[in-house]
């Protein structure tokens, strides 16, 4: 490596990191796209909070003049859920404050520990109506019941909870928010107890009460795998998990296609609040001036922020091509030469 060409490409390098604090600066002054995520997340979170609220309330009044202790119970259960709720509003809210002196890459995190405690929230709740469809099916005798009030409830519940499941979902797919995927799952597993709830209460109408705890069980069991991989999607973004395959793919296809990058040295991701990362090494021919080697750098870095609005921060590393960051000789086109054979007879001739 030609030291023209190493400070061609560290100058590259300084300088296009330059343009990345100049850009993220003024987007935040201006209030760019960048908040748009976060706000679309509070608003689901303040929706759900509020549908919670009311289906709590709901629940509770027709359980009690109706007789269903299930349905208080699962009262009980949504009245968690506006808590969970809160504190997903809270999460994105500290994820939205800016880099300071303590937290210089942001707080975007704090999204990732707020679904970390929802997971572990929800498979508790998976816990608690397993262990109650045990203790109905060990107590039959127990079972009372109900009116017509609380079946009709039940089902009302069941369609709400669906209805804010695929809206919470969709909104969680499109901001990229660890804490609302949560959440998503969370008015899921409340379809499913719903399901339990109302299955009981019409086994219980039909003289079939055994139905109840036998829902219950098979409910907890898909409570449970739900917050499971809620759990390991919270971990995996807390200890830096790259991309999916496909996004990575077609990450590196963006950057091959930009005129002057012969090949991709590096190319790491992180996931991140409510996007990613993206550290990549690029190769150019080592004869390029450095005001080249920039551009080239320029429009990778262009390429990715505009064809990938979930990448939140990009950093280009140019690498001359002919030799890497380990040595390896590269030829321009990529492509690595076999090593060349040197006569036993004679001493190989010195390059100096």
């Amino acid at each position: 490596m030609s030291l023209k060409s190493s400070r061609d490409g560290i100058a590259a390098e300084i300088a296009m990191k330059k343009k990345e604090r100049t850009t993220r600066q003024i987007s935040s002054k201006d209030g760019g796209s960048s908040s748009l995520p976060a706000r679309k997340a509070l608003a689901a979170a303040f929706i759900s909070t509020f549908a919670n609220a009311l289906l709590s309330i709901a629940k509770l009044v027709a359980g009690i003049m109706g007789g269903s202790a299930a349905l208080v119970s699962d009262a009980v259960n949504s009245l968690g859920d506006v808590a969970s709720s809160l504190l997903v509003i809270g999460g994105v809210a500290v994820s939205r404050k800016q880099a300071d002196r303590e937290h210089q890459y942001g707080h975007e995190k704090a999204e990732s520990i707020v679904s970390l405690f929802l997971a572990l929230a929800l498979v508790g709740g998976g816990i608690f109506i397993g262990i109650r469809g045990v203790e109905l099916l060990l107590n039959p005798e127990s079972i009372v019941i109900p009116t017509l009030l609380p079946l009709a409830v039940a089902a009302g519940t069941m369609v709400s909870k669906e209805v804010l499941y695929r809206y919470t979902k969709r909104v969680a797919k499109a901001t990229g928010s660890s804490s609302l995927e949560a959440t998503a799952w969370d008015h899921r597993s409340d379809v499913f107890s719903a399901l339990g709830v109302f299955v009981g209460i019409l086994g219980a109408r039909l003289g079939m009460p055994v139905l109840e705890p036998i829902a219950s069980l098979l409910i907890c069991l898909l409570i449970l795998k739900a917050g499971v991989h809620v759990l390991m999607e919270s971990i995996n973004v807390l200890l830096d998990a790259s991309v999916d395959e496909k996004t990575r793919a077609s990450l590196k296809s963006a950057i091959k296609s930009i005129n002057g990058v012969l090949g991709i040295d590096l190319l790491k991701t992180r996931r991140t609040g409510f996007g990613y990362y993206v550290e990549v090494e690029i190769r150019c021919d080592s004869e390029l001036s450095l005001r080249a080697a920039h551009n080239i750098a320029e429009d990778v870095h262009h390429s990715i922020e505009h064809q990938f609005p979930c990448a939140k921060h990009v950093t280009v590393h140019v690498n001359p091509a002919g030799e890497s960051v380990d040595g390896t000789f590269h030829a321009p086109d990529g492509n690595v030469p076999p090593p060349v054979a040197v006569s036993q007879n004679s001493p190989p001739s010195s390059s100096e």
